[in-house]
């Protein structure tokens, strides 16, 4: 989705997901990841629920979801650790593996 005001923000991640692809596919004997960590609760999570409006009840929606950065971290390092996943795979933090 298009939220006013994440304009750098959405086109950062969209470029670093693109280039992960390159990479992947560039280079086959490293093993890239593509890591979703879900909604996190940080100072920019606190900045757009005080000014975006149009995000009000997106991030509402996510209220009981929201994840400590330690905790979708100890997902991403356990994910890392087992190293059983496909170069370029896409991985979410609420994915069941």
């Amino acid at each position: 989705m298009a939220f006013p005001g994440l304009g750098l923000y959405s086109s950062g991640k969209a470029a670093r997901e693109m280039y992960l692809n390159v990479l992947a596919v560039e280079n086959p004997t490293v093993q890239v990841l593509h890591y979703s960590p879900g909604p996190v609760n940080t100072d920019m999570q606190d900045e757009l629920r005080k000014g975006v409006q149009e995000l009000t009840s997106v991030l509402q929606g996510f209220h009981d979801n929201i994840l400590a950065p330690e905790t979708t971290v100890a997902k991403l390092v356990d994910i890392l650790d087992k190293g059983d996943f496909d170069s370029g795979a896409c991985i979410d933090y609420f994915d069941r593996l």
